[in-house]
């Protein structure tokens, strides 16, 4: 992804529309607004990184039949940030789909995300039926901030790798 790229203009204008809409409605919250400003420079590279720990949580299920590893809460939080560049509007349903769990148990989540003000439900102005859920300007700044952590856990653990393949070599 390179800065010029259409998509990548396209999908940082996207991300720029939800972070200045969450800032607004959170703006009373100025050191928070302040980190989540710091995390929009490096979203591409941290939703990237939410997409393959997503990816990877599904890849199990290949392996492993049954809920034996069930994080619907978390699979909900990775789906939103990483859908949060879209510009898309993520429906309650959707955002259930993407938890793994049935509907019922993802809808208890979805209550359950949205009373720790990390997620918050909006009508559809279009349709009564639907409503549409996206991460708070805090539920954002976490997960970002989980994110930036394991992308450096991740790096730290590549330049271990290779110094120790480096270490092996004549």
């Amino acid at each position: 992804m390179s800065p010029s790229d259409p998509k990548t203009v396209e999908t940082l204008r996207n991300l720029a529309k939800v972070l200045n809409e969450l800032a607004e409605r959170e703006a009373r919250d100025e050191s928070s607004t302040h980190e989540v400003r710091e995390l929009e420079h490096e979203y591409p590279s941290l939703a990237r990184i939410a997409q393959a720990e997503y990816r990877a949580r599904r890849d199990r299920e290949l392996y492993f039949e049954g809920p034996l590893f069930g994080e619907p809460a978390w699979d909900i939080l990775l789906d939103l940030f990483f859908h949060a560049a879209d510009g898309k509007q993520v429906s309650s349903t959707s955002a259930g789909i993407a938890s793994g769990a049935p509907l019922a148990t993802a809808h208890r989540y979805l209550a359950l995300l949205e009373r720790e003000g990390l997620i918050e439900r909006q009508a559809s102005g279009a349709d009564r039926r639907v409503t549409y859920v996206r991460l708070t300007l805090d539920g954002f700044r976490r997960v970002g901030n989980y994110l930036k952590d394991r992308r450096q856990k991740i790096e730290a653990l590549g330049l271990a790798l290779s110094e120790r393949a480096a270490n092996r070599d004549p």
